[in-house]
């Protein structure tokens, strides 16, 4: 499966006061669990890579991921959240949210029309398993850790226990 990756701007909240000073490593841990279980993968990072709106919704156009994933932080959730909406008014591709704020406003992240799911916790067992079952066309309710859309309702799978040895 090919994967999308983004890290969305904290440069449009904080303007440029904040310059980013480290890679994301959430989604790099995330995107080398990805590849080792055989997935093509890229990431972005909005501020360092320079991406506005439009080159991001090019770049899209031309990789055409399977799915796209966002990191997110409750300071970086409504760039998230826009984006979401600006990739699904051009694609259907599946969006997955995790981090912090994923984390933390789960139920409420998942209520967004543009949204498919949210992961709650440490994500880099939980993608890989949501990945599979996506692949495989499995039920969702089989991966700990994950919000989702049944029906209308959003359906939590229940916590998954702590990754004992990253």
């Amino acid at each position: 499966m090919k994967i999308l990756l983004i890290q969305p701007s904290q440069k449009k909240v904080y303007g440029v006061v904040v310059e980013p000073s480290y890679p994301p490593l959430g989604l790099l841990y995330i995107g080398a669990c990805l590849e080792k279980a055989g997935h093509l993968l890229d990431l972005i990072d909005i501020d360092i890579d320079s991406f506005n709106e439009g080159k991001l919704i090019t770049y899209i156009n031309k990789m055409k991921p399977d799915l796209i994933g966002f990191g997110s932080t409750t300071v970086t959730i409504n760039e998230v959240l826009k984006l979401s909406s600006l990739i699904k008014n051009t694609t259907d591709i599946p969006i997955i949210v995790g981090g912090i704020h994923a984390t933390v406003a789960g139920k409420e992240l998942t209520k967004d029309r543009n949204i498919d799911f949210v992961i709650k916790g440490e994500g880099e067992q939980t993608v890989v398993e949501l990945v599979k079952v996506l692949e495989n066309g499995h039920r969702f309710s089989e991966v700990k850790g994950i919000y989702y859309k049944n029906k209308g309702k959003v359906v939590f799978t229940g916590d998954r226990a702590l990754i004992e040895n990253l």
